[in-house]
């Protein structure tokens, strides 16, 4: 769904050009108050590497360390689960 609190956030934050992850990610409802939590995903790739793919194959790569029965992650896979 399109949420235009949630837009108008992203814009925001892309005016900045910070490469770092806001600090309110981790409390409850202090980048949106209309949601509890709220996610990005930012990915740095090397010019000649760099495509949208290899940003999306390296956030779904992360399913493997994501176990569905308990819902937790063993290594690092925030950027799948957000």
């Amino acid at each position: 769904f399109w949420d235009e609190s949630l837009a108008k956030l992203a814009k925001e934050w892309t005016t900045k050009c910070k490469f770092e992850h806001r600090s309110c990610l981790s409390k409850p409802y202090q980048c949106n108050e209309d949601f509890e939590f709220v996610g990005e995903n930012i990915w740095l790739g090397g010019f000649r590497y760099f495509s949208p793919k290899a940003a999306i194959t390296a956030w779904y790569n992360e399913t493997a360390f994501y176990d569905f029965d308990t819902l937790a992650c063993s290594k690092v896979c925030g950027h799948y689960t957000q």
